[in-house]
Order: C-alpha cells, then structure tokens, then sequence
C-alpha cells in the first residue's frame, strides 16, 4: 500500500514538472481512499488533502494510533516502553540509557528474533463450535449491510505472502539493512491464497465525538507521534483488526469496555452511520452480529508447543479470505 501511495506521488510530480501545472492525484490502495494531494511544477507537494496516512504516505499498521511502520519498528518501541529494556540499534552500544547498570540489553538478533515469533504466530480462524449457524451467517451479511465493512474491510490482497526483516524503510533509529534480512513464507502461519482477513482498512479514523464520546479518552499528553515524527490527533485511531475480536476481550483501545455490543455502540464521529444503523436492528439482528463477529479468534496454542511442528498444522480452518458478508 505504501509503495502505491507513493508511486502515486511521484506520478504526479513527474507530470507537474513535465507539464509546468499542477496535478491533483487521488490516493487509492486496494480499494482504501486515503484523500489526494496536489503536486506542483517545481516538485513540492501539498498533502492537505491526504487524509488516514501521514503525509510521508508510509502505511503505519502496528500500535493503536497507526504509528509504526513495521513489526520491528514496533517491538524496538514496546520494549523499551513496557519492559525496560533498550535495543542497541536505537540507544547505541555500551550505553545504559535508564541507569539500570546494564548495557546492550537487545542485540540486533535479539530483536530479529522477537520479530519473526510475532510475525510466525498462527493466523486467525474462523471457530463455529458452539455458535447458531444460521444466526453467524446472518450476522456477516447484516455486518456489511450497516456498513462495518466500509472500514473494517474483510480481506486485503497481498502483494506477497513473503515476509522479511528487517524492513529497508524503517526508519534511522530501527535496523534496516536489509541485505541482513531473515524471510519466511507467510502461508505457513495458516493464511490461504494471497489475502489477509484482518477486517480493517490500515487507515486512522476519528470515532467519536461529542455524543459518542468514549473513543475520545486517549489522554491529552504527551503527544503521541508516528515513527516519521509526524504528530497524530488525539482522537485518531487505526481501524481496529476484527479477525480477533471473538476471543480478544476486553475490548476498545484502551481495554476498557466488558462486551463485543458495547464496543460497536461506543462508535461515533466517522462510524455514525454504521453504528446508527446497527442500533436500528432489531435485538435478534443486534445478536446474530456479535454472533458473527465471536467467530473470528485467534487460534490458542498448545502449552507444550513442539519447535518442529508447523503452528499452521495444529489450528483449525483459516478465515475465509472471500467473507465479504454476501
């Protein structure tokens, strides 16, 4: 999506310069609108218009906010903010940033390691035991019917299912060099074909305002920023990735809300619409959507897992890379 936004951009710069006028381009990837930007004749840009994304154009998937880049990007970030411990490819080497009297905590293959077990954990799956069938399939239908999917997409195309690190785009303060990259086949977590089922759109919405103002409790300070140092608005948050949301209590971005109801009817500013509409349906209808969304769960791994066992061949049936709700 990154690379499409900015080919995009540089479209549209070559074209201003070319042309001595200026080009407004649309910004659409796999089907997500993330606004336009006008580009003019003497190769500046203006991204006023550029909505979702930060004005850099790089899809940031990872944290709440939508502020990190790459699965990397995020872990050198968490470790350090909620265990403590600084990676040598940020803080430097021989160096004791919280005064705790000991360096190189995270070697770069420390952090490589903790990458590839995130990005190796078994993909989501549609789990239907103990669920009314004709209740779930109900619910998908009347899901996208008041316009969840609008947002909450069911299924993104993968370029690749080949996933690599480090990332060459990560930014100066994460390791990028990427001719030290480690890869693996994506399908061996359990996604099928070249889709994702994550059901979000990758892009940053406000959902709430003054009277659905429950998603607006980020606190005010300190500023939260991307990893471009690009400041994100309070009330600003990646779409939330739904292919867990049957077994990933609590819910919210805070954690702070006891039901599956409860976290659809907290949506206002942008989910209006959807969630009017949703409050509309009757009680049965209201349930067979919670009933469709308890489905989708993260596979739960076996205590003693064997290290030569491939996850993907010990979970159940992968989601449906074509469940759209039709």
């Amino acid at each position: 999506m990154t690379a499409d936004l900015q080919a995009a951009q540089q479209g549209a710069i070559s074209n201003a310069k070319s042309s001595g006028q200026n080009v407004t381009v649309k910004l659409t990837t796999k089907g997500v609108s993330f606004g336009a930007l006008t580009a003019h004749p003497d190769g500046t840009v203006d991204t006023s218009a550029v909505v979702g994304v930060d004005p850099d154009l790089i899809i940031k998937p990872f944290s709440r906010k939508g502020a990190f880049r790459s699965l990397r990007d995020f872990t050198v970030t968490a470790m350090n903010q909620h265990h403590g411990m600084q990676a040598v490819e940020r803080f430097g080497t021989d160096t004791d940033p919280d005064q705790n009297g000991v360096t190189n905590e995270l070697l770069i293959g420390d952090i490589t390691a903790v990458t590839i077990f995130q990005a190796a954990l078994p993909a989501p799956i549609v789990v239907t035991q103990g669920q009314e069938p004709r209740a779930e399939a109900q619910g998908a239908q009347l899901f996208a019917k008041v316009g969840c999917t609008g947002c909450h997409l069911p299924s993104l195309p993968l370029n690749s299912t080949k996933f690599c690190d480090p990332d060459p785009q990560n930014p100066p303060n994460t390791f990028n060099d990427a001719s030290q990259s480690y890869c693996f086949d994506l399908t061996q977590t359990g996604i099928r074909g070249n889709t994702v089922a994550a059901f979000t759109d990758l892009k940053r919405h406000v959902i709430c305002d003054a009277a659905k103002p429950h998603y607006c409790n980020e606190p005010a300070s300190p500023v939260q920023g991307s990893d471009s140092n690009f400041p994100i608005a309070q009330n600003q948050f990646l779409t939330a990735k739904l292919w867990d949301v049957g077994n990933s209590a609590p819910w919210g971005h805070r954690g702070d809300l006891d039901t599956i109801y409860a976290a659809i009817t907290a949506h206002g500013g942008e989910a209006t619409t959807s969630e009017s509409q949703f409050e509309a349906l009757s009680n049965s209808d209201q349930l067979a959507v919670v009933t469709f969304l308890k489905t989708l769960q993260m596979p739960i791994l076996p205590a003693n897992l064997d290290p030569n066992v491939g996850m993907s061949s010990q979970v159940g049936q992968q989601i449906k890379p074509d469940h759209n709700g039709s």
